[in-house]
């Protein structure tokens, strides 16, 4: 339902009964916000995890590089 519409809906309802619905979306809202953002600290962590093993597999090959280099030089 659109905001408009769904304010046409409450429109005519007493004021108590409209502040209880807005309260219960509100709620609602804030609890699903509360599961995104939870979601998106989880992303987080995944991505983390993943950077970090690339950046240990990258200083791996380095390593070996060197140490390959190293040899051939002194064999040279």
């Amino acid at each position: 339902m659109k905001t408009t519409e769904f304010a046409r809906s409450i429109e005519n309802l007493p004021k108590k009964e409209k502040t209880a619905i807005l309260e219960i979306i509100d709620l609602k809202i804030s609890n699903e916000m509360r599961e995104v953002i939870s979601e998106i600290r989880g992303l987080k962590e995944t991505m983390n995890a993943k950077y970090n093993v690339l950046l240990g597999m990258i200083s791996f090959l380095v390593v070996i590089v060197t140490v390959v280099s190293l040899f051939l030089g002194l064999k040279g």
